[in-house]
């Protein structure tokens, strides 16, 4: 079969979020994306579908491919993308070393993602997310500094992803405990720069502190603690590698009551002091 009839438009972020600068053509074949053959490869990949029919077989399970999804392929798995008629597909691949860090940022553990590799989407939100990606290509490839605005970008298109993955989730767990994660993250997503205590969350929720912890932990293999702790260290490491701002500032916008607690805090998660994670990483270029 000739892929060129069946392709409409393709277009390759190469080397998107990797640590090599410079930007491959992005115009590629669709056999890159595996059509018609299985293949397994050594990056992260994300696939997604603006206009498309067939299956998508992943770890030799069947997903239907439909218009306005995102595919999620991991590292090594083995995966063969079958479409039928015209379709418009957008291929990205993502470097292991920058693997983690998405990780960081998604509000659920990568085995759910593995677990659920196929994500509807909404028109608005595939266009949404579609256009955080190609802007990270877009200030890539221009010779400014871009740390924060990637760093920014990331965040907006993992939290648009983790929203998806949270509808998802309570649609096959449609249960109390479900909807109680559903509405945690939520809350904590909204509060966590000022609110670091459990009870706060629990009493939200109307539960015990414990309990909150013991879904966490059923849930998502991490205690509640664990990850407030994780998204407030996420959002201070951005700041103090992307930012002008001042510890001072950083203290008052986490609402610590002091220079020294903040530097505690950070130090016990980290093992530096604020100064001296600045000072390690101000010399590194992620991208």
């Amino acid at each position: 079969m000739d892929t060129k009839k069946k392709t409409k438009k393709s277009q390759k972020l190469s080397t998107l979020l990797g640590l090599n600068t410079e930007i491959k053509d992005s115009l590629f074949s669709v056999g890159d994306i595996c059509m018609d053959k299985k293949i397994s490869r050594a990056f992260f990949q994300l696939i997604l579908i603006e206009k498309g029919e067939g299956i998508h077989l992943i770890d030799s399970k069947k997903f239907p491919v439909n218009d306005y999804q995102i595919h999620f392929i991991f590292p090594n798995v083995t995966h063969q993308l079958n479409l039928v008629g015209e379709h418009e597909i957008f291929h990205i691949e993502i470097n292991e070393n920058i693997i983690e860090k998405f990780s960081n940022y998604m509000m659920f553990p990568f085995s759910f993602y593995r677990e659920n590799p196929v994500f509807n989407l909404s028109e608005d939100n595939f266009h949404r997310i579609l256009y955080e990606l190609i802007n990270v290509e877009k200030t890539m490839k221009s010779n400014i500094d871009f740390w924060e605005v990637i760093y920014g970008r990331i965040r907006i298109i993992t939290l648009m992803i983790s929203k998806e993955a949270c509808r998802l989730y309570m649609k096959k767990n449609n249960n109390t405990a479900s909807s109680l994660m559903a509405n945690f993250i939520t809350l904590m997503l909204t509060h966590y720069k000022q609110e670091r205590s459990i009870k706060f969350y629990a009493d939200k929720l109307f539960i015990s502190p414990n309990y909150l912890n013991i879904l966490c932990k059923r849930q998502f293999g991490k205690t509640a603690t664990s990850i407030i702790i994780n998204e407030i260290l996420l959002e201070v490491k951005r700041t103090l590698m992307t930012s002008d701002k001042s510890i001072k500032e950083l203290v008052y916008d986490y609402n610590f009551q002091s220079m020294s607690s903040f530097s505690s805090f950070f130090k016990k998660h980290t093992g530096l002091s604020p100064r001296d994670f600045v000072i390690q990483n101000q010399n590194i270029k992620l991208f």
